[in-house]
């Protein structure tokens, strides 16, 4: 008897996964964008001055997916420490081939949980959910570049320190007279 249930249960196991592992209409796969040439980074800049953040990247995609008037959408993400900071979506005739340029600003510090932010590329299914669908590409760390601000060599703080002392004495000089 309980070779007879063990065998049954194995049946009706081995069943089971042959079915669920059968697509039906409610487990249609979907294509995803097709990605034609690599994530190139251009820029990767953040400025501490005033927390301005910008990463300008381009990808070439061929559109596999009709999400609304026969273009694919493909959204460019930003991702910091688990954080989505900034996206942007552009899209591509579906069964053609065209470079993407994407460009992402933020405000603000960068996370340091982790180095660097993460860019994701994704085939959305629309600009309104643009971290949905899969993701065809990504750069993760990607270390943005500290931008430099104009500063003056210690000879020429020197050389301004002197300047305004002498200005300042004048000053006071022709005051006093």
């Amino acid at each position: 008897m309980k070779r007879e249930a063990l065998a049954i249960a194995t049946m009706a196991l081995l069943f089971a996964g042959t079915a669920s592992a059968v697509p039906n209409s409610s487990q249609v796969v979907v294509p995803s964008a097709t990605v034609a040439g690599p994530l190139t980074i251009i820029s990767a800049t953040q400025d501490p001055s005033n927390l301005a953040n910008q990463v300008v990247a381009s990808i070439a995609v061929t559109g596999t997916t009709d999400d609304g008037g026969g273009q694919d959408v493909v959204c460019a993400n930003i991702w910091d420490d688990g954080v989505h900071k900034t996206a942007q979506c552009k899209s591509v005739a579906v069964g053609s081939t065209s470079t993407l340029t994407f460009t992402l600003n933020w405000s603000g510090p960068i996370g340091q949980l982790a180095a660097g932010v993460g860019l994701l590329i994704n085939d959305a299914t629309s600009s309104a959910a643009p971290t949905g669908g899969p993701v065809i590409a990504s750069k993760d760390p990607l270390l943005l570049t500290i931008v430099q601000i104009p500063t003056l060599s210690p000879a020429m703080l020197v050389a301004l320190a002197a300047l305004l002392l002498g200005a300042g004495t004048w000053m006071f000089r022709r005051r006093r007279s």
